[in-house]
């Protein structure tokens, strides 16, 4: 009988039966919502929106999207938008895989294209990373193609929580928490210089054997987990008209727009700072946020594949 099962988990019919829909939040948690915008000192729509940016996403037919209930139950308890997929603990199938496969930092799983059977029959254990994270919650189906399907993180929280698990099991960051609670202080307040010193204080505890492939992209990703990790909302590779920024973190207050390079020698630092800096300026890099009512900074951050630590300018 065990070889009969029905999968149903990708059927349209069963798509909104694990999480609550957008209509069945507003219309079950209406009183909740009300209850904790208030308490937030936040009008409901701001609310609505956050809950959403932090819990919702999750999609198994390709078009209903789905809130987490835990995650949303325990916020609208609390009265506190916080990452309660991570503290309800990480399995330790999960933390084995990421220790036993060669898996690749987070970026690498966005908006990714696989078959639509990319998930069939294989025991999680001996499954591809893309197959495994979607299998253990981690991914999701952003849309269904005609001959595929497109996967993404859900939502901030569980891509903020992946981070996590990345910096503590692939990288071993040690102090990662205290690092990152201070990472959150200093970009908030506008202090680049200090965050991007947490930074190589950060880079200093990883083992020098995971940093065999040095690359630009290996730095920008490594600070972009951290950055998650932290709660900080940050984008990578943002697109605008005149060219492709490396890193772009967000606050309510501010905006920082960072772009990486690698120096291989340390003769190449002061060289590429000035090349960072004139390409920022060029392209535009912090123009489309002009009209923005927010401070608006920017700076070059160059990687030294000797030291293994990042020197920095910023834009004046």
């Amino acid at each position: 009988a065990m070889n009969n099962l029905n999968d149903i988990s990708m059927d349209e019919q069963y798509g909104d039966i694990v999480g609550y829909t957008q209509e069945e939040l507003e219309a079950c948690f209406s009183g909740w919502i009300d209850e904790t915008a208030e308490k937030m000192g936040t009008p409901r729509e701001d609310l609505l929106g956050q809950l959403k940016d932090y819990y919702d996403g999750f999609c198994f037919d390709g078009a209903t999207r789905l809130y987490n209930p835990f995650s949303i139950m325990q916020c609208l308890l609390k009265a506190r938008l916080g990452n309660y997929w991570y503290k309800s603990g990480s399995p330790s199938f999960i933390v084995e895989y990421m220790k036993q496969h060669a898996i690749q930092d987070p970026e690498t799983y966005r908006h990714l294209e696989v078959d639509q059977d990319f998930a069939d029959s294989q025991e999680i254990e001996r499954a591809k990373p893309e197959s495994f994270l979607y299998q253990s919650g981690y991914l999701t189906i952003e849309r269904r193609e005609e001959q595929a399907l497109i996967l993404d993180y859900p939502n901030r929280e569980v891509l903020d929580s992946i981070s996590k698990m990345y910096l503590e099991t692939v990288y071993h960051v040690e102090g990662y928490t205290a690092i990152g609670s201070r990472l959150w202080r200093a970009l908030k307040g506008g202090d680049i210089d200090g965050a991007l010193s947490l930074y190589n204080t950060a880079l200093a505890g990883i083992p020098y054997e995971d940093f065999m492939k040095q690359s630009e992209s290996l730095y920008r990703a490594l600070f972009l987990m951290l950055l998650r990790g932290a709660g900080i909302s940050a984008t990578g590779e943002l697109h605008s008209s005149r060219g492709r920024s490396d890193l772009v973190v967000t606050f309510p207050e501010r905006i920082v727009v960072l772009e990486f390079k690698l120096a291989r020698r340390e003769s190449e630092i002061e060289g590429l700072k000035a090349e960072g800096l004139q390409q920022i300026e060029e392209r535009g890099y912090a123009a489309p946020y002009d009209a923005e009512r927010r401070a608006v900074a920017a700076a070059v951050v160059v990687a030294d594949a000797e030291k293994r630590q990042v020197f920095w300018q910023v834009s004046s």
